[in-house]
């Protein structure tokens, strides 16, 4: 349990927490000379990131679809190196993927293995292994979408029977579903 100081209140925003004291106090020896509203005012406002999963979007959204905000805080986190590879990167293999271009494949590994980023180093160990048919399925329009749709939906109808019902009950619902719900 972290240390805070302050008022006592259950607010959480009342609360100040030990590190934000100690950089003001650091602050204040630096610079003594200045009044306590000035030295709080010189300080930065800190950003507030949005989840992982709002900025993973951010990263591989197209850059003429986000509002004004999105671009400016896209435009903060490339100025980090690492996060500009990683934009790069995924960028890249989503505009490969999309295309179908399986000539591309190799490039792309090598760049992910000199990229020396852990999750892209391993992600393009995991590709280097199952190759052939990752360039099948970059070579070909065939897709089992379809298959796997229908797996989710069977296990779907599985999950809401709690699995106690038999394959006969199973096939009739299975079969019920599929014909009431054609267009």
């Amino acid at each position: 349990m972290r240390a805070s100081f302050g008022v006592k209140s259950r607010s959480k925003a009342t609360r100040v927490r030990r590190a934000q004291v100690s950089k003001w106090v650091a602050w204040r020896r630096y610079r003594p000379e200045k009044k306590a509203s000035e030295v709080t005012d010189m300080l930065p406002s800190p950003i507030f990131l949005p989840s992982a999963k709002v900025l993973t979007r951010l990263l591989l959204q197209q850059l003429n679809t986000l509002s004004e905000y999105e671009a400016w805080l896209l435009e903060q986190l490339c100025a980090i190196p690492e996060i500009l590879k990683v934009k790069i990167l995924a960028s890249d293999f989503q505009d490969m993927v999309r295309s179908k271009q399986p000539d591309s494949l190799d490039d792309w590994l090598v760049h992910c293995h000199q990229s020396q980023l852990g999750a892209f180093e391993r992600f393009a160990d995991n590709l280097t292994e199952d190759y052939t048919a990752v360039q099948g399925a970059l070579a070909t329009n065939w897709s089992n979408g379809q298959t796997e749709g229908q797996i989710n939906r069977i296990k779907l109808l599985m999950r809401q029977m709690y699995v106690r019902a038999k394959l006969d009950l199973l096939r009739l619902r299975a079969l019920y579903h599929s014909q009431n719900h054609r267009d």
